[in-house]
Formats: C-alpha cells, structure tokens, sequence
C-alpha cells in the first residue's frame, strides 16, 4: 500500500469516527498544527495543504495560526483574509519576561542576532514563538511554512519539542501519527463503554 492509500485509508477512518457527535468531543490529544502566512492556501492549490485542511475538518488535527499572520496580510487581500480567519488564531498578548527571553532565542536561533531585524524577521520569528507558546505542551505539533531560514534549524527546534517543515513533510509525519492518534481515540471509546467507535 503506497502513502496516499494510506492516507486515504487513514482519512475514511476519521470521516466515520468523526460522523458522531461524541467523537467531536473526544478530550485526548491530537495533532496540533500550525501553518505560516506564506501556506494560507486561498486558492486550495496547495495539494498536500488541502488534505490537512480536510484532516482539520475531520476534527483530526488541530489546524491554527499565529495573529501576526494577519499584519503581514497586504492590503486587498480579501480572500487571503477570509481564508486565514477559518482557523484559530492564538497569540497577541502582552508577553512575560520569561517569554521575552525566548524570543531573543528564537532571534538568535533563526537569524544568529537579537537586535535590528527585519520587519519580516521579527515576523517569521513570532510565528515559531506563538507555535510554540501555545503548542508545545502538546505531544504531537508542527509547524508548516515554506521558509528555509526557519526549515534550516529543523533539528535545533526539534529539541524544543517543535517539529518545523514543508507542508508535504507534514503529511509524511501526519502518516506515522495519526494511526497511533486512531488507536487513542477507540481506546477512549472501548474503555468508555461505547462500542459504536470500535472496530
């Protein structure tokens, strides 16, 4: 069976556990997800982002975006903005000390300096940090953009428990998580009592 029968396989799976209501409601952890400016996808010809999207409709993932993803937004761009507001948007609040701290990682992770950059640095560099803020505690996340600054330090912010890449390298880690995700969601349901969610 090759990757996209599997996927597909993985994909009828979701559509008939998520037909239910309480399987919406399912409390475990599934794949978080969050996506660059550059991957919003408005006119769905990004292959590989139209199968997340779906997944993230399915209730299988958890598909978000930073609020900064909404200042680089030019002006006119009201389809780009339509689309960008179908998915949660995390971040914009006032941030702790600690939190400044670690942007001036990130800084110095992605760029090698803390001061003096770019307008669109500092962006990239919000866009990994409000991943990060509100995704790490998650055991499975990932960030999709298409930035090979950020893409390049894939095995430094591996170790800060954030998976970063293409959105074609997503859907290969998507392959090898959601059937563990799967697995989780009909033990819930078996240990529940509820033998509609089993196979």
């Amino acid at each position: 069976m090759n990757t996209e029968q599997e996927l597909e396989k993985v994909r009828e799976t979701v559509r008939r556990l998520c037909s239910e209501e309480s399987v919406k409601n399912y409390p475990g952890p599934i794949p978080v997800v969050s996506f660059d400016t550059n991957r919003i996808n408005s006119k769905q010809r990004l292959v590989s982002m139209n199968r997340i999207e779906e997944l993230g409709r399915d209730g299988w993932i958890e598909l978000r975006k930073s609020q900064t993803m909404f200042e680089e937004l030019p002006e006119g761009s009201g389809l780009m903005r339509s689309k960008a507001e179908e998915t949660l948007v995390v971040g914009g609040e006032t941030l702790q000390l600690h939190e400044h701290e670690q942007l001036e990682q990130l800084r110095k992770l992605l760029f090698g300096r803390t001061d003096d950059l770019p307008l669109k640095d500092e962006r990239d560099v919000q866009h990994v940090f409000d991943h990060q803020k509100y995704s790490c505690f998650c055991e499975w996340n990932f960030l999709i953009t298409k930035d090979k600054h950020i893409r390049s330090k894939k095995s430094e912010l591996k170790e800060l428990r954030t998976n970063v890449g293409s959105s074609d390298e997503c859907i290969e880690w998507l392959n090898c998580i959601l059937p563990k995700v799967k697995e989780r969601v009909q033990r819930y349901y078996k240990d529940a009592g509820d033998r509609r969610f089993i196979e």
